[in-house]
């Protein structure tokens, strides 16, 4: 029986051309039905006697033997939500688009911290919710599914629960760039051991570009452990060496960054040893100087390259681009080095080196004629661009105080992701910029409401904007509004709606400011009662 199969299955692989069926190999039963079905091509008589071959070989035995073992018993291990926590959800669901994601995280956070998960009526309501909203917002919604809701995820692939699942060798081993970038962005903020463990364990087989990348997440906020790790890159792996990538050079840079914010580092004990040699001394200019003479230390750059300030040191100690890339605005390419070192390095370098203050040594390198450059006619600082990249780099909130104070309206929009909640409010309130959307899109608060006087603030500028002077604002602001103002502001925002008599103006604002805004309080604080 064997060898008549073979033959078969030699024949169909081969080709009849090659080939044909040989039927005299096959049991006497399977040649006489093939003969009574008559004459047919190569082809057709291979078929026919595959067939009647397969039914051959099954005849006289027992049907396959079904092996089943029953469904599986789910059952809970956490209790459900109760009826009041359900209502809120429901009303959740009925709010707007731009504020829904916003509450339903608030929400999901709370019964998280109770330690319950969604009732069976809601199970397939808040899955549905779920589809389209962020990764970090569906990882929440995992959360509260119990294990019956989680047996129909399947049947909801549009959820995408496969990539919230997955385990930690599937998304960094598996993962693409981007997958990998988040995967060990997010769990470097839950576990930065584990996070660095996976690094290392893969690092010699990694591209150089994910290196990149990998160097870009760990520069933030870096823990001790990881800044061993950083140190050896740069001592190692990223020291100069001759024909280097462009991307090697851009690792060397980022991690300059990082060992420069560390006062026990080599970079930064080397590196103020090297401005140290720069710091001179200079009759004090002034009233003051006359009245009380004495000196000031100031800085003295060369005019040319030293053993310093050269395009070979710049470049293998620091990463930096050596080629000065405006020399209308930078007159020298020393003074470029400078401001490219100023961009990097701790801000708090040069007024120790200085003996000043913070403020005063932000006014010496504004003011210094050394570091002006005239363009299209006006006095120009040379080195704010770089003062900018520093606070960008430490989040220096006097220093970002100070550039808001002196810089044009343009170069603030890019500061103001990097202000603190406080400094930001005052800001904006000493400005009146409540009705400038790119600015309070910057607002610091995540999932967090602003402060009762803002909020107050804000909601009397749209009133008076549309109901008092008639004109109309940028919507995001009732967008951010109905997310951020703090629950507090209810009564105020209740004193206006009775305030002004109806008209299209106030009609506008009671169905964009004042509704959803009163609607997501009454949530937020259903939410903190729960």
């Amino acid at each position: 029986m064997k060898s008549s199969w073979t033959e078969i299955m030699s024949s169909a692989l081969l080709g009849t051309d090659k080939k044909p069926l040989n039927i005299h190999v096959l049991p006497e039963d399977i040649r006489s039905e093939l003969l009574a079905l008559g004459q047919d091509s190569a082809e057709g008589t291979l078929l026919k006697a595959a067939a009647i071959h397969h039914f051959y070989n099954r005849s006289g035995t027992l049907p396959d033997k079904l092996e089943n073992s029953g469904y599986r018993q789910i059952t809970e291990s956490k209790s459900f939500i109760d009826t009041p926590t359900i209502n809120v959800f429901l009303r959740i669901t009925e709010t707007g688009y731009f504020e829904k994601e916003y509450l339903l995280r608030l929400w999901l956070d709370k019964v998280i911290g109770q330690n319950k998960i969604a009732a069976p009526n809601i199970i397939l309501p808040i899955i549905n919710l779920g589809i389209g909203l962020s990764k970090h917002t569906r990882k929440k919604i995992m959360a509260i599914l119990g294990e019956r809701a989680k047996a129909i995820l399947p049947l909801k692939p549009d959820f995408k629960a496969k990539e919230l699942q997955s385990n930690i060798t599937d998304q960094w081993k598996e993962g693409n760039p981007e997958e990998r970038r988040t995967f060990i962005s997010e769990l470097r903020i839950k576990d930065v051991d584990q996070s660095l463990s996976l690094i290392q364990s893969d690092w010699p087989m990694e591209t150089i570009v994910f290196k990149r990348t990998i160097i870009e997440i760990l520069s933030e906020e870096t823990q001790p452990s990881e800044f061993s790790f950083l140190t050896q890159l740069y001592e190692n792996e990223f020291t100069a060496k001759p024909k280097e990538k462009k991307t090697e050079i851009e690792c060397r840079s980022l991690l300059a960054k990082v060992l420069l914010k560390d006062i026990n580092s080599n970079l930064f004990r080397s590196t103020v040893a090297e401005l140290q040699k720069y710091i001179g001394q200079e009759k004090k200019s002034g009233i003051m100087g006359l009245l009380m003479g004495g000196k000031d230390k100031v800085i003295h750059l060369p005019t040319v390259v030293d053993t310093f300030f050269n395009a070979e040191n710049i470049v293998n100690i620091y990463g930096i681009d050596p080629k000065n890339p405006d020399p209308a605005m930078y007159k020298t390419d020393v003074i470029y080095w400078f401001s490219a070192l100023l961009a990097i390095m701790p801000f708090d370098i040069l007024t120790s080196l200085l003996e000043k203050s913070k403020k005063e040594t932000f006014e010496y390198l504004l003011n210094n004629n050394e570091f002006k450059a005239k363009i299209e006619g006006k006095d120009v600082s040379v080195l704010l661009n770089a003062l900018s990249e520093n606070v960008k780099n430490y989040c220096d909130q006097e220093l970002l105080q100070m550039i808001l104070q002196f810089d044009s309206h343009e170069r603030k929009y890019l500061l103001l992701p990097y202000i603190d909640t406080k400094v930001f409010e005052e800001y904006v309130i000493k400005e009146k910029l409540f009705l400038e959307a790119q600015v309070i899109t910057h607002h610091p608060a995540n999932y967090e409401d602003w402060s009762p006087y803002f909020s107050v603030k804000m909601v009397e500028a749209t009133y008076k904007s549309l109901v008092v002077e008639k004109k109309h604002y940028y919507d995001k602001i009732n967008q951010l509004m109905a997310k951020h103002l703090h629950i507090s502001t209810l009564s105020r925002l209740e004193e206006m709606f009775q305030s002004a008599a109806s008209d299209h103006f106030k009609e506008y604002w009671i169905k964009n400011v004042y509704q959803p805004v009163k609607t997501s309080i009454e949530i937020k604080t259903s939410i903190s009662n729960l």
